[in-house]
């Protein structure tokens, strides 16, 4: 059987709500000589094997073979597990902060398990977000330091200030349970003409449900938006997270369009946006009102992308590949943008503005931080040099 057809059945399986015709989709494909081991292979690389194994449960669970249904149960199992002990500490770290005065919001891992699927376990996360606003930053790292976190450098007060002027978040590693916790101050990764810090929120913020608790969150449309927006820095290489995009449209009948047409353009994502909801229809089938469609398809850039979004996920080749591309920097991420002025930015801040590696590779003191910036862009001439001659 061809290997793609692993990943049609992918998205039967998440797209299929009858029991009765999934099952006959699956008897179909085992039929046909479907490589299961492959088929939840990719499954799992693509942050869904979870929900898979949800839904071949409803209705055909007899058709996996017991020795990999095993495999699978334990898996899940032991993410169900593990997304508890998480959640207990972001519980944990909310309170810590408000005990300090310090507004803090959960966004993405657990909050989307518990609200679009309505199980903790049903979408794997490997870190805890957490956005903070850029004027309590310093605040945070001290409290964490002191409270049994561990920042994954150490920084000086004036190398911090100058982090958090060129990057969007630092990483904490909670000494008791070794959970990461991804603390943010800027949503788009800079890769924006716009800095999306917690002031551009506040006013939409919402109450969320964590299971027996409430904590602070984005709204529909600023968390829709920010999901287009981080799929597209990362290429789209997890279904799940397109899959995401899917159901938090799907499951908000009251979406306020106006408003997420709006906030996309005067936050310069446009295109970020189209290619996430265009490349959501072509793979879900994702409905959407009539005129916001038209929008988007006005945009021929934004569907030639959303086609590539599809193929890479029904190739292969790509689709076991896509998920080795963590540059920060890539040739995507300058068509995702919206104007030649936004794409120069970008570029420039690739360039010049150093990362956590950059902090990584150098110490300066206070007074030279503005060194990091200098030895950035020869940082990245030396390491392409080296791949040339490799």
């Amino acid at each position: 059987m061809n290997q793609n057809n692993c990943q049609h059945l992918i998205l039967y399986s998440l797209k299929t709500i009858e029991p009765s015709a999934l099952r006959k989709k699956v008897v179909e494909a085992i039929n046909d000589g479907i490589d299961l081991n492959h088929f939840f292979s990719l499954a799992t690389r693509h942050g869904l094997l979870p929900l898979i194994h949800s839904s071949w449960n409803n209705c055909c669970p007899e058709l996996i073979p017991e020795n990999i249904a095993a495999d699978i149960k334990r898996t899940v199992r032991s993410i169900g597990i593990s997304n508890l002990g998480k959640v207990g500490v972001l519980i944990q770290l909310i309170n810590l902060l408000t005990e300090h005065n310090i507004s803090a919001v959960a966004f993405k891992g657990p909050l989307l398990a518990c609200n679009l699927y309505n199980d903790l376990s049903l979408r794997p996360f490997c870190d805890l977000d957490v956005l903070v606003s850029i004027n309590d930053v310093s605040s945070v790292y001290e409290i964490l330091n002191k409270s049994g976190y561990t920042p994954e450098i150490q920084f000086s007060h004036s190398q911090l200030k100058h982090l958090i002027k060129t990057e969007d978040n630092l990483n904490f590693i909670h000494s008791q349970s070794g959970v990461i916790v991804e603390l943010h101050w800027e949503l788009s990764g800079r890769c924006l003409p716009h800095a999306l810090t917690m002031d551009v929120f506040q006013d939409r913020l919402i109450d969320a449900q964590l299971l027996n608790y409430t904590v602070p969150s984005l709204s529909n449309e600023d968390l829709l938006i920010y999901l287009c927006i981080h799929g597209s820095k990362h290429i789209w290489g997890r279904l799940e997270w397109l899959f995401s995009v899917h159901e938090i449209v799907t499951q908000n009948k009251k979406m306020d369009w106006n408003l997420v047409l709006f906030l996309a353009e005067q936050w310069s994502a446009k295109r970020m946006v189209a290619t996430g909801l265009l490349a959501a229809q072509r793979l879900f089938a994702t409905e959407m009102p009539k005129k916001v469609m038209e929008i988007l398809r006005l945009d021929q850039h934004a569907l030639n992308m959303a086609t590539s979004v599809e193929n890479i996920f029904l190739d292969p080749a790509k689709s076991n590949t896509i998920q080795g591309e963590n540059s920060r920097f890539t040739s995507w991420q300058l068509k995702c943008m919206d104007s030649n002025m936004a794409r120069l930015r970008l570029i420039l801040t690739m360039l010049f503005n150093p990362t956590i590696e950059d902090y990584r590779r150098f110490t300066f003191p206070g007074k030279l931080c503005y060194l990091y910036n200098v030895c950035r862009p020869f940082r990245l001439g030396w390491e392409g040099v080296k791949k040339i001659f490799q």
